[in-house]
């Protein structure tokens, strides 16, 4: 991962969270949060220990 591992929890923390909340907030429907959900739960099987601590 490009500039460690420090740097990638701050992009995460910075980016990837706050990108994910505003995905959540916009969903108005049910469907499209259980389908938003599942799709995240599915993206954050990783077999890197560093990526699973981020997405907890």
């Amino acid at each position: 991962m490009s500039g460690g591992e420090e740097a990638y929890r701050s992009r995460t923390k910075d980016h990837v969270v706050p990108c994910l909340v505003q995905l959540c907030t916009a969903a108005q429907d049910d469907s499209l949060w259980q389908s938003l959900n599942y799709q995240v739960c599915l993206k954050t099987r990783a077999q890197d220990p560093q990526v699973n601590s981020c997405h907890i």
